[in-house]
């Protein structure tokens, strides 16, 4: 695939929290070359698009609040925002809601479908079946190899359990 990427680690103490910056620094780092002109930063453009998704997001502390001062589910909405804020073609998250809170899911599954529906491809691992629902297509791994592709009506968390335990050859094994 062509373009650019942007992901988003599903453990965020470890791989997506920048501790020592504030939420507003967490936000627009990968978002300066769509906010810079010509290398040179617009701070009026930072600080537009920092507003805007604080306020999207409805992110507890403000803009200038620090990242270690904020709630986990808080710290997951910058770290997903800090990806969508970035001009990449492709979203990739990595089980991007574990341990976060229903109403933060709610926000951030919102956000994933306006993006998607803007033409924003997304590709989403999640260890919670239920999650799948959100999906347009859903791809069921086991030993790590596809066993299933699942679309529309046919993903339901009863049936991604269903092919994840079926005695089925993988989707393409030689028969």
């Amino acid at each position: 695939m062509q373009g650019t990427r942007a992901y988003v680690p599903g453990d965020r103490q470890r791989a997506g929290v920048l501790p020592l910056w504030s939420v507003a620094e967490n936000l627009v780092v990968t978002a300066m070359r769509g906010l810079a002109r010509f290398g040179v930063r617009r701070t009026g453009a930072e600080e537009a698009a920092i507003r805007d998704w604080v306020d999207r997001l409805a992110i507890r502390g403000g803009a200038d609040a620090g990242m270690t001062d904020l709630s986990g589910g808080n710290q997951q909405k910058v770290i997903v925002a800090r990806a969508f804020a970035s001009t990449a073609d492709l979203i990739l998250l990595d089980d991007p809601f574990r341990g976060v809170d229903v109403h933060t899911k709610t926000d951030l599954y919102t956000l994933i479908r306006q993006e998607a529906a803007d033409g924003r491809s997304v590709v989403w691992y999640s260890s919670e079946n239920a999650e799948m629902a959100h999906c347009d297509r859903v791809y069921v791994l086991r030993a790590g190899r596809v066993v299933a592709e699942l679309t529309g009506a046919e993903i339901s968390e009863e049936r991604i359990i269903a092919v994840s335990f079926a005695e089925s050859e993988p989707m393409g094994a030689p028969r």
